[in-house]
This record gives structure tokens, sequence and C-alpha cells, in this order.
């Protein structure tokens, strides 16, 4: 895969408003439950922790904690072409004494249907000398799942930010979903919160 290389500001004023956007006009409060949730339950609260993300200010990476681990728990929404939006909920795990980020996102949902399997987040690295003008980490996007024509394998990278003093995370990037005669490409939006 080739990397891309964005800036922190593309990534919070257009990805994640745009997320904010997919995830419709919920309104209301509450916190990231670790539970399964409906379609309807994850656009609300993506919503929620989108706006908040579009809405705050990055963090520097060099002033993230240099000990200790957050769970960033959030929101993943996947865009594959052709196809509807697919809904997920992601925990996002980022252990900042090694630098490194990992997760997965699961309960992938449509507006209509489950969709079986997980997507993992992988090889993340946190680049504290990123500035903010720049990704503080990427990650390799892995893992399968199956719809109803058979299992599709996952591939691609993100590249993401921290923002309200490191309580938020957002991330963006593409890859494909391919299996027997199908290689179908994604784009897909995360936002999580410790």
């Amino acid at each position: 895969m080739v990397r891309k290389t964005m800036t922190v500001k593309a990534l919070g004023a257009v990805s994640l408003l745009a997320l904010a956007g997919c995830m419709g006009g919920g309104g209301g409060g509450g916190i990231v439950e670790p539970v399964p949730l409906t379609f309807s339950e994850m656009n609300r609260q993506g919503d929620i922790l989108a706006s908040a993300f579009a809405n705050s200010t990055i963090t520097s990476p060099a002033t993230l904690p240099t000990s200790g681990a957050a769970v960033y728990r959030g929101f993943a929404d996947i865009d594959p072409n052709p196809g509807g939006t697919i809904l997920g909920q992601m925990d996002m795990d980022v252990n900042f004494r090694t630098n490194r980020v990992s997760g997965d996102i699961d309960n992938l949902r449509t507006a209509n249907s489950t969709i079986p399997g997980r997507i993992t987040i992988s090889n993340g690295v946190i680049n504290r000398n990123a500035g903010t003008n720049f990704a503080a980490f990427e990650v390799d996007l892995g893992g399968s799942i199956t719809d109803g024509q058979g299992r599709l394998a996952v591939s691609g990278d993100m590249d993401g930010a921290f923002h309200r003093q490191g309580t938020l995370v957002g991330a963006r990037g593409d890859g494909r979903f391919t299996g027997p005669g199908r290689n179908i490409p994604f784009d897909i939006q995360v936002v999580g919160e410790r």
C-alpha cells in the first residue's frame, strides 16, 4: 500500500465533518457503550464524537503521555464503492510508552443487516515529531468480513490524529475488500474517545 501524506487540518475539517454528516443528525448526549449497538445508535453516538473531534483543538503528539496506555472507543464509517454505508464499533489501543497503536472494528452493520467479521487495526506507530500539521500515526487494516456472496479479506491503511488534549482520536484512509472475482474499494473514517 502506498501511504498518503495528509495534513491534520484536512483530517479534522473535512473528513470527520463528513463522518458526522454520514452518521446523521442525532443530537443528545451519551457515553459510548462497549456493548453491541444498532445502526441507528452508532449513527447518533458517532455523530456526537465526530462533532466533538471536528470542533476541538489538535494535540501535538509530542505532548502525549510517555507512559501508560488508553483504549479509545468509538465508531467507524466504511463506504464501499459500490455499496452503502457500513458502520462499526471501534476499540483503538494506544500504548504511550511504546508509541504503538492497534485495535479492531466489529459489530459491523448496514442500515438493514449485520455483517459478520472484524477489521483489525495494526502496525501503528505514533510519530512524536509530527507536530500539528501532519498525521500523528499511521495504521494498517486487515481482517475479513462475510457478505451475502462469501468471505472478503480486508486490506488498507489510515492516518490519524489526537485532539482535545489527547482524549479524542480520529483517522481516515482507504482499502479494499477482496475475494474470488471481487475487488471492492472503500473509504474509511474512525473517531473515538477515551
